[in-house]
């Protein structure tokens, strides 16, 4: 991946030295880059996917587990008071599986052969069978099918809980020269034997789904700060807070088992910062989506900002009364809680003008504008101060208008790098991002350098390996 950091910090550099005619005030910004005062809560979605081909072996070994031949040539199976017995041989002639949403549905069709024994004596004496060489082979099929509801609890368990919903007699299974149809209590005798099957068929599908512990792992490898780029200079910190549950989803052959993570992120320049550990909390309440906003600060020295606001300003020129101005220096410089901008103006009249103002951010365009915008000469004689006073107003009107500073294209640019770096194989699965927009929420003129905020809008996703 190219250099992140060189190519962001470079626009960076730029935009902030553009727009430091006049700032205003903004949140403190410590030297480990969070901000004093409350940061607004964002959200990302943790998703661990699981393929239905894991859920699709443990429905075809519950089906075929119900087989009775399996269980030994005596056993035979109680009806009613007990005088009657039989046993059967079931085989699975076809299955299949289904998702939707947080539901599974599995169908299978079983054919079986039956025996019919009468208990006399104390011994039994079978009396009939379908499915065998007396009826000339002719087995029966029954239609089965269970559906599944997946959900979690609060500790993050993944909790399968299945039931049988159907089993219906296909084809019939005639028994004995009377052929009396055994299809019906064949599908009473294989609904009792499956239904007892169902607690293992919940345990087997709960451990081919290992969400608590794969959310356990992520939750603590997002308590680390994550490197955005390939020098190690900036960072992503995540700062889970809290947990939020999301009902898992199938689509397209697919379980999606998610939660969300409320998180108070931020980007941090320089050298890989500390981070608290939070343990893992308790699942709360459903998830609301609020999209993932990072604030990115970054400090530029008034020496690289006026070096940009100079390559920015200086050589621009515009007519005034009778004749033109051109702008031939440019400084920027603290004044209090603001920022102060010397221009030498040179052309028909000399100048040196102290500006201020008061910026607005039209959101809309993208662009700094000013308000309300004043100036002093600094120097004053006779004939500056005829010219200001015949021509204060025009002056004021075009350098008024001149400080419309479109950062359009250095936002896009951001958004773009920032989007590329949050979209990377991380430590146990992969990010995936989404920057909408990247917004300049404000800026700071501290004694040394000019502080600006940025805010990204996005979506942010960590998909479990």
């Amino acid at each position: 991946m190219k250099s992140l950091v060189s190519l962001s910090r470079r626009r960076l550099l730029v935009l902030t030295s553009l727009i430091g005619f006049v700032l205003w005030s903004a949140p403190h910004v410590t030297a480990s880059g969070e901000a004093d005062g409350p940061i607004e809560p964002s959200t990302l979605r943790l998703r661990l996917e699981v393929p239905m081909a894991a859920f699709r072996p443990l429905l075809e070994r519950t089906y075929d587990g119900q087989d009775t031949n399996r269980l030994g040539p005596q056993e035979w199976i109680p009806l009613g008071g007990g005088t009657g017995f039989m046993k059967y041989h079931a085989r699975r002639a076809g299955s299949e599986l289904a998702l939707n949403g947080n539901h599974m549905v599995s169908r299978a069709r079983i054919q079986f052969s039956m025996e019919y024994a009468k208990q006399s004596h104390g011994s039994l004496t079978k009396i009939a069978d379908c499915g065998g060489k007396s009826t000339g082979g002719r087995a029966g099929l029954l239609g089965v099918q269970i559906s599944s509801l997946f959900s979690y609890q609060r500790d993050y368990s993944f909790i399968p809980s299945s039931r049988i919903t159907a089993v219906e007699a296909l084809e019939a299974c005639p028994l004995g020269p009377d052929r009396i149809n055994g299809a019906p209590l064949m599908a009473q005798v294989y609904r009792s034997r499956l239904e007892s099957a169902l607690p293992l068929l919940n345990r087997a599908i709960r451990d081919a789904v290992p969400f608590k512990a794969k959310v356990s792992e992520a939750w603590a490898r997002l308590q680390a700060p994550i490197q955005l780029d390939d020098h190690g200079t900036m960072w992503l910190v995540v700062a889970p807070i809290q947990t939020q549950s999301i009902e898992p989803a199938g689509t397209d052959g697919t379980l999606s088992a998610e939660i969300g993570i409320i998180a108070a992120p931020r980007v941090v320049m320089g050298k890989k910062p500390a981070a608290p550990f939070r343990p893992l909390p308790r699942m709360e309440g459903r998830y609301r989506e609020q999209g993932f906003h990072v604030p990115f600060d970054l400090d530029v020295p008034y020496e690289l900002a006026n070096e940009e606001l100079r390559k920015a300003v200086v050589g621009q020129e515009f007519g005034i009364g009778p004749g033109r101005l051109a702008i031939r220096r440019v400084h920027l410089y603290p004044v209090g809680k603001q920022a102060g901008v010397d221009l030498d103006v040179e052309g028909v009249i000399s100048l040196r003008v102290k500006l201020r103002g008061t910026p607005v951010y039209d959101e809309t365009t993208e662009t700094i504008v000013f308000d309300h915008v004043e100036y002093d000469v600094a120097e004053q004689n006779v004939w500056t101060d005829l010219a200001d006073q015949l021509l204060h107003e025009s002056i004021r009107a075009q350098l008024s208008r001149r400080l419309k500073i479109p950062i359009r294209d250095n936002l896009e640019e951001m958004r773009r790098e920032l989007e590329a770096a949050l979209n990377r194989n991380i430590e146990g699965g992969t990010l995936r991002g989404k920057v909408n927009r990247i917004r300049l929420l404000d800026l700071a003129a501290g004694p040394h350098a000019l502080s600006a905020r940025f805010r990204t809008d996005g979506e942010l996703r960590y998909d479990l390996h």
